[in-house]
């Protein structure tokens, strides 16, 4: 069983003001088994590296369900989270 998944996963942010301004924070992460990266299995140990400004720790908030993602999916422990995924589930998931 996959513990972590999730394909073209990407987070937008809109800047308030005048225009379009938006900040791409995360760009379609993918780790599926379609890709190079694969998803993370039950007991192994991973890490996320990459330069500064690359969407690390924005990918871990979305891991964590923390925050949303504007686009893609992501599924943890076969569920899928989505914003319409209740506060309760995800609580009860990150314990």
């Amino acid at each position: 069983m996959d513990v972590i998944r999730f394909t073209n996963l990407s987070k937008v942010y809109k800047l308030p003001g005048k225009g379009d301004n938006t900040v791409i924070a995360l760009k379609s992460a993918t780790l599926d088994n379609s890709q190079e990266f694969y998803p993370i299995k039950k007991g192994e140990f991973v890490m996320v590296r990459g330069p500064s400004g690359g969407g690390k720790t924005t990918l871990l908030n979305l891991i964590g369900t923390i925050d949303s993602s504007s686009s893609g999916e992501l599924y943890i422990l076969d569920h899928e989270i989505t914003k319409k995924s209740s506060d309760a589930f995800l609580s009860k998931l990150r314990l």
